[in-house]
């Protein structure tokens, strides 16, 4: 259900799931609540320590392992705008922005953190006998509900995510969509 960063995917698939669940859940009559969150930035608060738990827990063990953090430990920053260049920073340890698989491992951290709270939910919509867990992409989740108490139960698994991996959501960017009667 992770497709940022993932070679051969495109946002476009999310979509595609997306609209034949709704097609499917219309003609059954169900309603839906899509839910949208935007993770406020991702890039900037990640922790490295929580991103090497989910390559190890990926099986991504030994001297790959230690070179991923040894490459990371100590990172510096540089910022480069239409106005020039800001000087060096040290910002320690961290999954860098735009360095060789930091997008890789930003999405294999998030996907973990999903799958460990929705892998075995009983309140997650069906696409005929498919359970759909939350879409993500990148720094972008997608889920869908057909109740309000599993909507909620979503916004509550949702917020142990981030506060597990230490980050926080953007409320002026997330949002929801209802579509149909809920009663």
């Amino acid at each position: 259900f992770q497709i940022g960063a993932i070679p051969g995917h495109r946002s476009q698939e999310h979509l595609f799931t997306i609209r034949s669940t709704l097609s499917l859940y219309s003609m059954l009559k169900i309603a839906i609540i899509i839910q949208f969150w935007d993770i406020s930035k991702f890039f900037d608060k990640e922790s490295l320590r929580d991103g090497m738990n989910s390559l190890y827990e990926a099986g991504i063990k030994g001297k790959l392992y230690r070179l991923w953090f040894e490459l990371n430990k100590s990172s510096k920053l540089k910022i480069r705008t239409g106005v020039g260049e800001s000087n060096i920073r040290e910002v320690g340890e961290s999954i860098a922005q735009g360095s060789i698989g930091g997008a890789l491992l930003s999405s294999l951290n998030l996907d973990m953190g999903v799958r460990q709270y929705f892998e075995n939910s009983s309140s997650e919509i069906s696409y005929e006998d498919v359970p759909l867990q939350p879409l993500i992409f990148q720094d972008d989740l997608a889920r869908m509900s057909s109740s309000v108490n599993a909507a909620q139960e979503g916004n509550l698994k949702v917020a142990e995510i981030t506060n597990l991996k230490q980050l926080e959501i953007n409320v002026e960017k997330s949002s929801y969509i209802l579509i149909g009667n809920i009663n």
